[in-house]
């Protein structure tokens, strides 16, 4: 999502590119946050979730809609940053309830 605009061309609609770089960059953070970690937390998958749904929404959002590669640059990465975020949060949830679970089995 960095790389985006300047590769595919939207770099014309400054907001959405600056937008999609702004949430790849993010997206990093939260996946080297979660990866590093010694502990699941749930609020790093729902905010991954949540940026995803905003880089679906987000080139008709910022006006750039009349592009193809910014529309399809942000459904198909927000796609998959979504379809992550769930994965991290279900993987998180269950990681927490087993964890909580073995603690009063002792």
């Amino acid at each position: 999502m960095v790389l985006a605009p300047f590769l595919l061309g939207f770099t014309n609609f400054p907001l959405a590119a600056w937008n999609s770089v702004l949430i790849g960059v993010i997206v990093g953070c939260l996946a080297i946050y979660r990866m590093t970690s010694p502990t699941p937390h749930v609020w790093t998958g729902t905010v991954s979730f949540l940026l995803g749904l905003w880089a679906i929404v987000s080139p008709f959002a910022l006006g750039a809609g009349e592009s193809g590669a910014a529309v399809w640059s942000g459904v198909i990465m927000g796609a998959i940053v979504a379809v992550f975020g769930v994965a991290s949060m279900a993987t998180s949830d269950a990681l927490v309830r087993n964890r909580h679970e073995r603690q009063y089995e002792r």
